[in-house]
Order: structure tokens, then sequence, then C-alpha cells
């Protein structure tokens, strides 16, 4: 995610910033940007010099994104693979069936678990890359 915003609030290292670009946000569901009328924090961990006004480019940190994806989808796949494999293994009577079914249950309960732990876990702000 990399999009163009404009400095509306300076609070230390966290600025209210609101995008430039509003097409973007048509398809958005993110409620708390519905909820303050698309106004949205940021940090600046680079130290930019900043003013009320300045036109900033916004992104989330890629360890930010691999996490995020390794989280929601890497384990859930790793735990419907190792179900499938030791089905067969641990119960001799396991057909296909059975394997794909047990994937299917643990990908799901998995991706379910990773969900509950993940959200209650503070949320990243995303950070000013450049003033431009």
């Amino acid at each position: 995610m990399q999009e163009k915003a404009k400095v509306i609030g300076i609070e230390k290292d966290i600025i209210s910033v609101i995008p430039l670009e509003i097409d973007a946000c048509i398809g958005c569901t993110n409620d708390s940007c519905k909820q303050n009328g698309n106004v949205f924090t940021a940090i600046n961990r680079q130290n930019l010099d900043l003013r009320i006004g300045s036109e900033v480019r916004i992104a989330a940190p890629v360890k930010n994104q691999l996490s995020q994806a390794f989280l929601s989808v890497g384990v859930p796949v790793l735990a419907a693979i190792v179900i499938w494999i030791l089905l067969p293994l641990l119960y001799s009577g396991a057909t296909e069936a059975l394997q794909v079914g047990g994937a299917l249950l643990s990908f799901i309960a998995v991706a379910a678990l990773m969900f509950r732990i993940t959200g209650k876990a503070p949320k990243d702000l995303p950070e000013i890359t450049a003033v431009l």
C-alpha cells in the first residue's frame, strides 16, 4: 500500500492525515476511515520535517505485510498440509475424503485461531516515507 496524503494534525511522531486520492477510497472497507471521515494516523519514524498542509507519501511497512500474509494464509496452509500428511499415518483407515475434510477443517480452525490471536495485537501504523 502506498498513497498520497495531506497532513492535518501533528502530535509528536503521530501524524493525522487525509488521503488525496479519494477514488482509492471508494471500495475501501476500513471502518476507522469511514467513522473519522477518511482521516487516519501514520507515524513519522524518519523524523521528516512536516507541517500542517504538507503532502506526504504513506506506505505500509513490508515486514507488516509479510507477517500478516504469513499469519493469515501461511500458517493455516501449513496446518492443512500437516494434517493431510499425518492423517494416513495416524489412522490406517483414512480415505482421501477424510484427508480432504481434515485438511479443510484444520485450515479453517487455524485461520480462525490466527484471526483471534492477531485481532488483539496492537495495530502498526503506516509510515510516512516522503514529503512531496
